[in-house]
């Protein structure tokens, strides 16, 4: 019996730490786009199954001449990933990015520490990283109210509802540049969103009611 658990505890400590198995793989990181107010950036990744329970990502950005600047994204779950290939966009707020052009590494650290098999893969999780550069202008001052801009979700709107209500919003001053419907991964991670759902893109903020 001893002799077996022996057997069992080396199979894990084997698989852990030598095979070191991933349900994440094929990290990328796509170009930089500056929009008012933050930065984001493409992070695609492929998954070996349709739910990664216990999977999260961090990412941060470093300020390749100032080493100490380090501005931190909102990490989170991705538990939302389906099998196969997957793509999401993780932001950084500009706010204390400073102007100019400047050289910034990006980096992204995915954790995955579940394993039905392998309790030790809960105990020490796989950790995996990958890093971009990037060059940066930050040439207008993206704090200014009149740069900012509002994605807004309409719930349950038709095309012709839809319409008059880009025609209400353009009446108040609020400038509608692009319509886009709700994908599935959206509704997926918003669970109050239908299938009719619309993300409206404004040129600023729409005043709250």
């Amino acid at each position: 019996m001893i002799g077996w658990g022996v057997c069992v505890l080396a199979l894990a400590l084997a698989d852990r730490y030598l095979l070191k198995r991933k349900d994440i793989t094929h990290l990328e990181l796509g170009d930089v786009e500056i929009k008012p107010g933050f930065i984001r950036v493409p992070f695609k990744y492929r998954s070996k199954f349709p739910f990664l329970r216990g999977a999260t990502v961090r990412y941060w950005i470093r300020d390749v001449q100032k080493p100490t600047t380090v501005i931190e994204g909102e990490q989170r779950c991705l538990t939302s990933a389906e099998q196969g290939e997957n793509s999401e966009w993780l932001y950084i707020p500009t706010e204390y990015m400073g102007k100019g052009e400047r050289l910034w590494h990006f980096n992204v650290m995915v954790t995955h520490g579940d394993s039905f098999i392998n309790p030790l893969y809960r105990i020490f999780p796989v950790t995996q990283q990958i890093r971009r550069s990037y060059v940066i202008n930050l040439a207008q001052d993206v704090s200014d109210d009149e740069n900012k801009y509002a994605t807004v979700d309409f719930d349950q709107v038709n095309e012709k509802g839809l319409k008059s209500l880009i025609a209400a919003i353009n009446k108040t001053g609020v400038t509608v540049i692009e319509v886009t419907p709700a994908t599935a991964q959206q509704r997926k991670m918003a669970l109050k969103l239908k299938p009719q759902s619309w993300f409206l893109t404004t040129d600023k903020f729409l005043p709250y009611r």
